[in-house]
C-alpha cells in the first residue's frame, strides 16, 4: 500500500520530496481542507533519539518565524508505523541540500546566491546565547561533537563550525571521519579519502571549478579556514571574529571589471573607504578622485562593467581556460537504470558546466566588443581636445613669425638708411670704419635671427602631420571598419542559446532516467524509450563539447584581433602623445625665440642710438669746417651742401623718432 497517513493528513511514498538521516519527507495533503503540506515522516534512526531531543527540535522550529526557514503547523503519528510525523510548510523550490544536488549547481551556487547564504547562515547570537547542541549532516561536525555525539565518547569542550571532510565510504567510516577532522594541519579547508586505505588528499583552497570570483576566494578562504579549526592556532578565530569578517565581505564594493589583455572577468571587493591601468565604464574613461572612497564609485554589475585595459598581454593560446570535466564512458548496450541514472546526472553536470563556461565565453566576446566602442570614442575625444592645442600653437607660431619678420624688415630697412648716411660721408676715414663696422654688426645680429626663424617653420610642418592624424581618426574613422567587422565576428554565432538547448535536453533526460530508476522495471515501450536517449544524451554531449570547444577557439581568435587592433591604437595614441609633447618643447622654443628677439630688439636699439650719435658728431663737424672755410667747397659733402644737410638732419630726427617707438610684445 502506497498511501499513507494521520488522523488529519494522508500522503503517498511515491511523492517523495527528500530524504535525510532521521527521516524521509513527502507530499501530502489534509485530509478535509485538501491543502497540500510537506510530511516529515520519522525512520527507525530517528524514532531512537531521546524524546526531549524530538521534542525540542519540534519546539524551536514551531517558535521560529523567518522566511527562510520553513514553517510548522503540526506534529502527529502515522497510523500505520507509529512513527512520529511533522508537517511542515510545502516549499516547491526544495531545500539547499536539493539545490546543491541539481547538475546546474554542482559546482557551486552564483557568487551572488552564495553571498546570499552565507548571509542568512552567519547569524550573529546574542550576546547572553551559546552552543548547546548541533543537529545535522555528520560530514559537516565538529571533530568534538562528532566524537561525542556519534563516537559516543565523553568530552568537556565547546562547539563552534562546520567540516566539510569526507573519507572512503562516507559517514559509515565513523573512525577515519573522526581521524580526519581531528588531525588535519591548520589551514587546511578539506580532506577526501578516494579509496579504502589510501591517502588523504588535503587542500588549503577551494576547489578550481567553483563558480566563485577569485576576489571573494582570496577573501573568504581565511575565513574559512579560521571557522574549521578544532584547536586553537594562529589561523583559529572566534565567534566574534567570524562574523565580523563575513560582515566586512558583505559589505564591500564590488567592482565587475573585465581585464581586456588577460581575457577575465574580475570582481574587485573593495572596503567602503578605499581609494584607488586605464579603466572604462559606459564607454568613457573612469578616472575617480584618488581621495574618493570606493563607496562612491558607480555600481556595476556582470552586465554594466569596467574595463580594464593594460598590463600584459596574453597569448590566445595561453588564456584562461575552464578545466572541463571528461565525459564519463557510457556502454552501447545495457540497461542498468541505477548506473544509468548515475552517469546521465554526470553528463547533465557537466552540461551546466559548459553552459557556464559557455556563458562566460559568450559575455567576454560582449566584453571585447565593448572595449573596441569605448576605446574609439574615447580616442576621438581625446583627438578633439588636441584640436584646440593645434589651434593654440598655429596662432602662437603665426603671431611669432609675424613679428619676427617684421622685427627683422626694420632692422634691414635701418641698415640700408645707416648705409645711405654713412655713405655721404668721406672723413674722417676712422670714424666711417667704425660707422660700417656698427651696422654690419647689425646686419649679422639680422641675418642671423632669420637663419634661426627657419627652426620656427618645423613646428608648422608638426601641425599639419598632427592635424592629419586628428582628421583620420576624427574626420575619416579609421577604425570604423574594424568595429564593424568585429561586431559582425561577435553577432553571428550563437553558442550559447545552441549549448543552452543541448543542455535542456541532456537535463530532461536525467530527469526521465532518475524516473526510470525509482520504479525499477520498465515496460517494453519505456525500456524502448530508455535505450532510445541513453544514445541520445551522448549526442548531445557530444554537440556539447563541439559547441563549447568552438565558442573557446572564437573568443580566442577575437582576443588576439582586439590585442593586434590595439597596438595599433597604441602606435597611434602614442604618434599623439609625441606630437602634444614635441609642442610643449616648440613653446619652449617659441618663447626662447620671443626673448632672444626682443634682446635683438634691445641691442639693435642701442648700437643704432650709438650710430646715430656718430653721424650726428660727423654731420657737427661737417659743419663746423664749412663754416671755417667760407666760399670754399666742402671738402666732406659732396654738392648741394645745404639741402643735404637738410635731408640729412631730418632723416635722422624722423629716424631716432620711429626706432624709439618701435617695441617688441609677447605674442603669448
Amino acid at each position: 500500500m502506497e498511501t499513507r497517513g494521520s488522523v488529519n493528513y494522508q500522503w503517498n511514498i511515491r511523492d517523495q520530496l527528500g530524504q535525510g538521516a532521521t527521516g524521509a519527507v513527502f507530499k501530502g495533503r489534509h485530509k478535509k481542507t485538501g491543502e497540500t503540506y510537506a510530511i516529515k515522516v520519522s525512520n527507525h534512526f530517528g524514532m531512537m533519539r531521546p524524546v526531549e531531543i524530538r521534542r525540542r527540535e519540534y519546539d524551536v522550529l514551531l517558535k521560529l518565524n523567518h522566511e527562510n526557514i520553513v514553517k510548522i503547523f503540526a506534529t502527529e503519528v502515522e497510523i500505520r508505523g507509529q512513527n512520529e510525523i511533522i508537517v511542515m510548510e510545502l516549499c516547491s523550490g526544495g531545500s539547499l541540500f536539493t539545490m546543491l544536488e541539481n547538475p546546474s549547481n554542482a559546482y557551486g551556487l552564483q557568487e551572488d546566491e552564495f553571498k546570499q547564504v552565507v548571509k542568512d547562515v552567519a547569524k550573529e547570537l546574542e550576546g547572553s546565547e551559546e552552543f548547546m547542541s548541533i543537529y545535522g549532516t555528520e560530514e559537516y561536525l565538529h571533530p568534538d561533537l562528532y566524537e561525542r555525539g556519534v563516537l559516543r565518547k565523553h568530552g568537556n569542550k565547546a562547539f563552534s563550525a562546520t567540516l566539510p571532510f569526507r573519507p572512503y565510504g562516507g559517514r559509515q567510516n565513523k573512525v577515519t571521519m573522526y581521524e580526519i577532522t581531528s588531525k588535519k594541519k591548520p589551514g587546511i579547508i578539506s580532506g577526501v579519502q578516494k579509496s579504502e586505505g589510501e591517502e588523504i588528499e588535503w587542500s588549503d583552497k577551494l576547489p578550481e571549478n567553483t563558480r566563485l570570483s577569485q576576489g571573494l576566494k582570496v577573501l573568504f578562504t581565511p575565513v574559512l579556514a579560521g571557522a574549521l579549526e578544532s584547536e586553537p592556532c594562529s589561523t583559529s578565530m572566534s565567534f566574534e571574529q567570524f562574523f565580523t569578517s563575513v560582515q566586512d565581505i558583505l559589505t564591500r564594493k564590488v567592482i565587475d571589471i573585465y581585464s581586456v589583455h588577460s581575457a577575465c572577468f574580475h570582481k574587485i571587493h573593495m572596503k567602503p573607504n578605499e581609494t584607488q591601468q586605464m579603466l572604462m565604464f559606459k564607454y568613457e574613461e573612469f578616472r575617480p578622485d584618488p581621495m574618493a572612497p570606493a563607496s562612491s564609485y558607480p555600481n556595476t554589475t556582470e552586465d554594466s562593467f569596467m574595463v580594464m585595459i593594460g598590463g600584459d598581454s596574453i597569448l590566445p593560446d595561453r588564456l584562461n581556460f575552464f578545466k572541463i570535466p571528461k565525459m564519463p564512458n557510457v556502454p552501447e548496450e545495457g540497461t542498468d537504470l541505477e548506473s544509468d541514472a548515475s552517469v546521465a546526472k554526470i553528463m547533465t553536470t557537466r552540461a551546466h558546466y559548459c553552459k557556464y563556461a559557455v556563458e562566460l565565453y559568450t559575455r567576454a566576446t560582449k566584453a571585447m566588443l565593448l572595449t573596441v566602442e569605448s576605446v574609439i570614442k574615447n580616442l576621438k575625444k581625446v583627438m578633439m581636445l588636441y584640436i584646440s592645442s593645434c589651434k593654440q600653437v598655429e596662432s602662437q607660431s603665426i603671431a611669432l613669425n609675424q613679428t619676427c619678420d617684421v622685427c627683422c624688415s626694420s632692422h634691414d630697412h635701418l641698415v640700408r638708411v645707416f648705409d645711405t648716411l654713412v655713405s655721404q660721408f668721406t672723413e674722417p676715414q676712422e670714424k666711417i670704419e667704425s660707422l660700417q663696422e656698427k651696422i654690419q654688426t647689425i646686419k649679422k645680429w639680422t641675418d642671423a635671427k632669420r637663419q634661426s626663424e627657419k627652426e620656427l617653420h618645423k613646428i608648422n610642418e608638426g601641425l599639419q602631420q598632427f592635424r592629419d592624424l586628428i582628421s583620420s581618426v576624427v574626420e575619416k574613422d579609421r577604425f570604423l571598419p574594424f568595429l564593424e567587422e568585429f561586431r559582425s565576428d561577435t553577432e553571428k554565432e550563437k553558442f550559447f542559446n545552441l549549448v543552452s538547448t543541448y543542455t535542456r535536453n541532456t537535463a530532461d533526460i536525467c530527469t526521465l532516467f532518475r524516473k526510470d530508476k525509482n520504479q525499477r522495471r520498465l515496460t517494453v515501450a519505456d525500456k524502448q524509450r530508455h535505450a532510445f536517449d541513453r544514445k541520445k544524451i551522448v549526442v548531445q554531449c557530444e554537440k556539447i563539447t563541439r559547441v563549447t570547444d568552438d565558442a573557446l577557439g572564437q573568443r580566442s581568435q577575437l582576443h588576439a584581433k582586439l590585442i593586434h587592433w590595439l597596438s595599433e591604437v597604441d602606435t597611434c595614441t602614442e604618434e599623439a602623445e609625441n606630437l602634444q609633447n614635441s609642442f610643449v618643447v616648440h613653446t619652449e622654443a617659441m618663447e626662447a625665440h620671443r626673448i632672444s628677439l626682443q634682446t635683438l630688439q634691445e641691442q639693435c636699439q642701442v648700437k643704432s642710438k650709438e650710430i646715430l650719435q656718430e653721424i650726428q658728431q660727423l654731420q657737427s663737424l661737417t659743419t663746423s669746417n664749412v663754416a671755417s672755410h667760407p666760399g670754399s667747397s666742402s671738402p666732406v659733402l659732396n654738392g648741394h651742401e645745404e639741402q643735404e644737410e637738410q635731408i640729412l638732419t631730418d632723416t635722422m630726427q624722423a629716424l631716432g623718432y620711429e626706432y624709439a617707438t618701435v617695441e617688441l610684445h609677447s605674442c603669448f
